[in-house]
């Protein structure tokens, strides 16, 4: 039984290596460079984040509550006060503080799970805020990624969640100059997550447990965890790779499986990402966390892996939110009758 969800996986077979060099044969080169422009690369989202702040003379960051820690602690740790304001139901902004000086503060708009936000983006530019959209769930949507990074100071994502790339992180700007990730990358995290994600592959072809390479992926995290953000420099591998990334071609697959599970979920499971067009996952807000905890221990039993976005272990402010909702991978390496298997347990669960 296939695994759904988790991490991609590096190429495991030599078929599928034949596949990979096919689809890149037909691709044109750079697909982040051809949307954004000026882009650089650095070994994480939290360490392009870091660099644009270190960079930036404003003292306070207005982040969103519902957020992941590594964005709180790169925000501290290039010295700057972070703030929240709230994020509703529907994945927009609510209740924004007036009182933002753009001498004094910056603010990071999240694009949710493929929710391109235009308003916050548009409000803070006439107010002469500098800007920062984080665009890590977007990277699908060629149009909404333009546009966002039209509308944004800088936009930065981590990229490592969106492919077979051990690491990577990205920060454009079609407006402002871009600080350099001057640091050498990170190689022991690298080879921890590339040892990872290839035992991941040859696990998934050949059939045998991988349990190490979970062990190794999990290692990986929490070296990148316990280590301070930096202006570290992305891969070599990961960049060679990302040269012949083509996602044009995993589009059709991922609204198809998207739809299946917006079209099969129960009433009790409201889909909060409903407007997104190429989303890795579908949020779903459940009843409770109790809910929401049983339906993700039984989705692990049936071979479904579905994180939660985000734990809220360290965060100033959480969003109430934070504690019903769970991702429901549907990317483009899985099939309708894997979004059955989904909606089957979930069904189970909700009656």
């Amino acid at each position: 039984m296939q695994v759904i969800g988790g991490e991609y996986w590096l190429v495991p077979s030599v078929e599928q290596a034949a596949e990979l060099a096919a689809e890149q044969a037909g691709s044109q080169p750079d697909y982040l460079s051809q949307v954004l422009g000026p882009a650089e690369y650095f070994a994480t989202g939290r360490d392009a984040l870091f660099a644009v702040l270190q960079a930036l003379p404003q003292p306070t960051v207005w982040l969103p509550d519902l957020v992941c820690l590594s964005l709180v602690t790169a925000c501290r740790q290039a010295g700057k006060q972070v703030c929240s304001y709230a994020v509703g139901a529907d994945l927009l902004p609510r209740d924004i503080p007036l009182t933002m000086d753009a001498a004094n503060a910056v603010i990071v708009v999240i694009h949710y799970f493929g929710v391109y936000n235009p308003l916050l983006p548009a409000w803070a530019g006439q107010r002469g805020l500098t800007v920062l959209s984080d665009v890590t769930h977007l990277l699908f949507d060629a149009a909404a990624l333009q546009a966002c990074n039209q509308a944004s100071d800088y936009v930065f994502a981590s990229l490592r969640k969106s492919g077979p790339w051990p690491d990577g992180g990205l920060l454009a700007s079609r407006r402002q100059a871009l600080p350099q990730a001057d640091l050498p990358g990170r190689l022991d995290f690298v080879a921890l997550r590339a040892a990872g994600l290839l035992l991941r592959g040859l696990s998934a072809s050949q059939g045998f447990a991988d349990n190490e390479n979970l062990a190794w992926l999990r290692e990986a995290e929490s070296l990148l965890d316990r280590a301070p953000a930096g202006a570290h420099a992305c891969s070599y591998l990961s960049r060679q790779l990302l040269a012949g990334w083509a996602p044009q071609q995993q589009l059709a697959p991922m609204a198809v499986n998207f739809q299946t599970l917006r079209q099969g979920l129960p009433a009790s499971c409201q889909l909060l990402n409903a407007a997104a067009s190429y989303p890795l996952h579908a949020l779903c807000a459940f009843a409770s966390s109790a809910q929401r905890d049983q339906v993700r221990s039984r989705l692990a039993a049936a071979g479904c892996f579905a994180p939660i976005h985000w734990p809220v272990a360290g965060l100033p402010v959480v969003n109430t939110l934070a504690s019903c909702i769970l991702s429901l991978p549907c990317d483009a390496r899985y099939r309708t009758e894997d979004m059955q298997r989904i909606l089957s347990v979930i069904q189970d669960e909700t009656r």
